[in-house]
């Protein structure tokens, strides 16, 4: 390394020494110390931190925070976002996704939905805001939405309810164990519970997400009011329960609940029994609803048929869930009642249309 006329004493950092070279040189070279390389080491260390602090890189916020929740409704009540038919104004249903950016000042990008008030329909929205709070400065760099096609708005609208695979479906599988320590409240039980097994699900879109779901549960050999962890606590193959639960969910504050609990002793074991369904199951009617109304699309309207009202039904755990069902429909073109039966197939984690494996159906005697 060869240097002229170097020095950083003045700095008052080091002081540099040079060494003579041989007279066929003209140049003097450094001579490099201890403090030097400590003084080098330390350059590389900052550099380092530099680089891994990454400025200007995106980060991903809490989508649940509720001062982001309230931050996009206030905005959505002030101003209407482009892309809404007719300017209505809008309501938020969900954040899906927040990330922040550190520049000059800090830029929030929001991706959500909104539904409009008078239409109803459901909007993708994309809100991006430049913060400069030390100036007191805020810049709308980007905020529209775009409609929703009516199919991916039948899983998101307030109100709509769908089957969902409870196995892999995030919200359940986080809410697992507490389900199960409810559950062994409504009980009575002075053993931990734990949920053994989803047997169907659904969701229903409110102000979070309304759970029902149909489970096993099981005693562990931990009392309910120990410390133990519960992922160390053992289920018990005895004093098992089939229990229909209800649960609220709305992670932005952070509160969930199972407001409803109907239980009963699972009935000794059977792999792959049918075992009988209560007819009002939601599930159930759903799932032959949306059979119905696949073969009317298929059928001659005149011969198109309406669900009058479920008589019996049994539910069979196989790949999926396999339904009988004893029913009345009727025809309103021919003015005719029918008494009906159908085996139909729920898969919904392969698709949202079940297969009707049979289906019968003959005028009723008494028109």
């Amino acid at each position: 390394m060869v240097l002229e006329n170097l020095s950083l004493k003045s700095l008052g950092l080091l002081e540099f020494d040079y060494c003579e070279v041989p007279s066929n040189q003209s140049n003097k070279v450094l001579k490099m110390g201890p403090m030097h390389l400590m003084v080098f080491f330390l350059l590389g260390l900052f550099h380092s931190s530099l680089a891994k602090a990454c400025l200007g890189c995106s980060t991903n916020g809490e989508v649940n925070d509720p001062a982001a929740f309230q931050y996009i409704s206030n905005k959505l009540q002030n101003v209407a976002p482009k892309g809404m038919e007719n300017e209505e104004q809008a309501v938020l249903v969900r954040i899906k996704e927040l990330k922040k950016q550190v520049v000059e000042g800090m830029i929030y990008t929001y991706g959500f939905e909104a539904k409009g008030l008078k239409s109803n329909s459901l909007y993708e929205c994309k809100l991006v805001v430049l913060l400069k709070e030390w100036m007191g400065v805020e810049e709308v760099e980007e905020y529209n939405c775009k409609f929703v096609s009516s199919n991916k708005q039948k899983r998101s609208l307030p109100g709509s309810e769908f089957v969902i695979d409870a196995e892999s479906n995030s919200d359940l599988q986080e809410l697992k164990s507490f389900i199960g320590t409810e559950v062994g409240k409504k009980l009575n039980s002075k053993y931990l519970m734990k949920v053994v097994r989803f047997f169907k699900a659904s969701e229903q879109i409110v102000e979070g997400s309304l759970y029902r779901a149909t489970i096993e549960v099981a005693k562990t050999n931990c009392l309910e009011n120990s410390q133990s962890d519960s992922d160390e606590c053992q289920i018990q193959q005895e004093d098992r329960h089939i229990c229909d639960v209800q649960v609220w969910y709305r992670p932005w504050l952070n509160k969930k609940e199972v407001d409803e609990v109907h239980c009963r002793p699972q009935p000794e074991f059977c792999a792959g029994c049918p075992v009988e369904t209560n007819p009002g199951d939601v599930t159930a009617q759903q799932c032959l609803k949306r059979a119905l109304s696949n073969l009317n699309a298929r059928s001659n309207p005149s011969k198109q048929l309406s669900l009058l009202r479920i008589k019996k039904a049994t539910s069979q755990v196989v790949a999926g869930i396999k339904y009988t069902f004893d029913f009345d429909a009727s025809n309103e073109n021919l003015k005719t009642s029918y008494s009906c039966k159908a085996v139909i197939i729920s898969q919904p984690w392969i698709s949202e249309d079940p297969a009707v494996t049979e289906f019968n159906c003959a005028p009723n005697s008494k028109q």
